[in-house]
């Protein structure tokens, strides 16, 4: 019985000092909160009983007037789905990184051309809580031209980003062309309790990050009046992935060193993981200069079709194209 008393006593204790950790969580810098919550954590899954379910506790309150949601309206296709899914984005954005188990924010946007990525990703840099002053605009395709050594380049340039902005916004445009050996440090950035070392550690986990890629203009016209974002959403995602496993297969293909090989099969498995880590993902609204050239597109199908060389029949993407296609999840 004095044992049992005193494994009581020991485990009031222990909840003590994990009501104690709480009250810190809530009270100090994100630095010292990472570092509390990472115990935590670890408390939580050994002993259940000494830290329970409901030691997530909030930290700190958003900005209400961050992260507005009316600039995803902007862009995103007109309809109450899409409104929800800007209202579902921002929300997640605004909560704090502790609630997201420190996992920063991603989301993938397809436009139909360059230019409307481009004014997409301007448009959206006024979303961050400091504006333009804390988003950075990278384009994957300079990534993939202006380096020998991607990875150690993007990794850099987020580092110093982040180290100023911890709260800032990464636009990624021409996501499709991001090379292959890239792909470990974005996947380092959106990992739970992510971030880099560069001289000394920096945390990538209270960020977000947008990736923008095109996609054929038919395509992002079928989907935009789509009633079921969410299938929508599994389409872009996995056609982001499928591009990525295409340019990893070609490398493959193109490399007979055996450690060269090596490091593209761990590539391989990264992707896996990585495609758990997009939050959300969703077609951008057609711009007037798209919206001119599909109805080119669509008069010029017609006119073949009365020439009777060739049967118009509709879009070359509908949505659901992408429904054979699984990427596959550990």
């Amino acid at each position: 019985l004095r044992l049992l008393d005193k494994l009581s006593d020991l485990e009031q204790s222990a909840a003590a000092a994990a009501g104690a950790l709480v009250q810190l969580l809530q009270a100090h810098a994100s630095d010292i909160q990472r570092q509390i919550y990472v115990v935590l954590r670890q408390l939580h899954v050994k002993y259940p009983s000494v830290v329970p379910d409901g030691w997530r506790s909030p930290v700190g309150t958003a900005d209400p007037k961050a992260w507005p949601s009316e600039v995803l309206d902007g862009i995103l296709p007109s309809g109450s789905r899409w409104r929800e899914l800007s209202v579902d984005i921002t929300d997640k954005l605004r909560t704090p990184a502790a609630q997201r188990s420190y996992k920063a924010t991603a989301v993938i946007l397809a436009c139909a051309t360059a230019e409307d990525c481009s004014h997409a990703a301007t448009t959206l840099s006024a979303m961050p809580p400091r504006g333009a002053a804390c988003s950075l605009l990278l384009n994957a395709t300079n990534i993939a031209r202006d380096t020998e050594q991607p990875a150690a380049a993007l990794q850099a340039t987020l580092a110093q980003f982040l180290r100023r902005c911890p709260t800032g916004l990464v636009l990624l445009q021409q996501v499709e062309q991001l090379p292959v050996a890239a792909v470990p440090a974005l996947h380092n950035a959106l990992s739970e309790l992510g971030g880099f070392q560069y001289s000394g550690t920096v945390h990538s986990s209270s960020a977000a990050y947008i990736l923008l890629m095109q996609m054929p203009i038919e395509y992002i016209s079928a989907v935009s009046t789509s009633p079921e974002p969410s299938r929508v959403a599994d389409d872009i995602k996995d056609a982001f992935f499928v591009e990525q496993r295409q340019l990893l297969q070609q490398q493959r293909l193109q490399q007979h060193d055996s450690a060269a090989r090596e490091a593209l099969a761990a590539v391989d498995r990264i992707l896996t993981t990585l495609h758990r880590r997009i939050d959300f993902a969703a077609p951008i609204r057609l711009g007037a200069a798209a919206e001119a050239e599909l109805r080119d597109v669509v008069k010029a199908q017609g006119t073949v079709a009365l020439d009777g060389s060739q049967v118009a029949s509709g879009p070359e993407f509908q949505e659901g194209d992408f429904d054979g296609v699984h990427v596959e999840e550990a």
